[in-house]
């Protein structure tokens, strides 16, 4: 191998390092603070590696400060997030995939217009969204629910999601459809017994950013919900924030317990994902 190259290499992989260093620091800050005692949390300078670890920060996101408070409301929060998020990822890829399927295999007048007006609408920020909805919300007497929620969520979700699975589904070759229609197969069964077996890693893939989305959510949450029976968990973060006082150790610990649900969903369709991330990258 010439030296060019191999200093080339060198660099490359130094870059990478540099990359994922300043990527993953964050994380391995909020884990850190998550388990510092609270004397070594805001000492100068600050302790890049603690020589002494407690649970305490998780205890009391979990059950609640002694002497404060009698119980944590976290568990609530973050239990709303999962039904949203949950439910909002299954409405929104049905939508989606039915959608997908229209744009991919059928011709109709408009088709380019409206799926450009699909991606435009997804381009709009949740926070320029989060005033509308609430008046919106407020007018139907859906603002501090877990259903307005979960219909804005999956109005915000879906259009993203038609543009990803429109990709996988007319990646898929039409003479597959046409051969089971000529069979006798109806549109309904190429879509559900064809088409979505073969696009299913990249299915999964779409669920699981829609779900990461719900699931992070922040601005359209704290305009629209105000109550601990609707109150989600990246809300229930900010609340770790007083007037006087920021709760640093127990907003670290709870943050850390946000990453917990996304984790384990990327790890159980961590080949669906990869399958899903590559698919159609290369035709013919």
């Amino acid at each position: 191998m010439p030296y060019s190259s191999r200093i080339m290499d060198v660099l490359r992989y130094l870059l990478i390092a540099l990359i994922l260093a300043i990527v993953l620091f964050p994380v391995y800050w909020i884990l850190i603070t998550s388990i510092k005692p609270e004397n070594q949390i805001t000492i100068y300078p600050p302790v890049f590696l603690p020589f002494s670890f407690t649970l305490e920060h998780y205890i009391h996101v979990i059950y609640g400060y002694s002497g404060l408070v009698k119980f944590s409301l976290f568990p609530s929060y973050f239990m709303n997030s999962i039904i949203v998020s949950s439910a909002s990822t299954v409405l929104s890829i049905l939508l989606a995939l039915f959608a997908a399927f229209s744009f991919s295999r059928y011709r109709f007048r408009g088709k380019d217009i409206l799926f450009l007006s699909i991606i435009i609408l997804r381009a709009c920020p949740g926070i320029a969204l989060s005033i509308p909805l609430y008046i919106f919300f407020r007018t139907l007497r859906l603002d501090d629910t877990l259903l307005g929620l979960f219909i804005a969520y999956t109005a915000l979700n879906t259009p993203f999601a038609t543009w990803l699975l429109f990709g996988y589904l007319d990646e898929i070759p039409r003479v597959i459809d046409e051969a089971a229609r000529i069979d006798g197969a109806s549109w309904w069964s190429v879509l559900w017994n064809i088409l979505v077996p073969l696009s299913k890693p990249g299915i999964l893939t779409t669920a699981l950013l829609i779900f990461i989305f719900s699931w992070n959510e922040f601005p359209i949450a704290f305009v629209v919900t105000s109550s601990v029976a609707s109150r989600t968990a990246t809300v229930g973060i900010y609340t770790f924030m007083q007037e006087f006082f920021i709760d640093w150790g127990g907003m670290s610990a709870a943050a850390t317990l946000m990453y917990i649900p996304p984790m384990i969903l990327a790890f159980i369709a961590q080949k669906a994902l990869v399958r899903g991330l590559t698919f159609g990258a290369i035709k013919g």
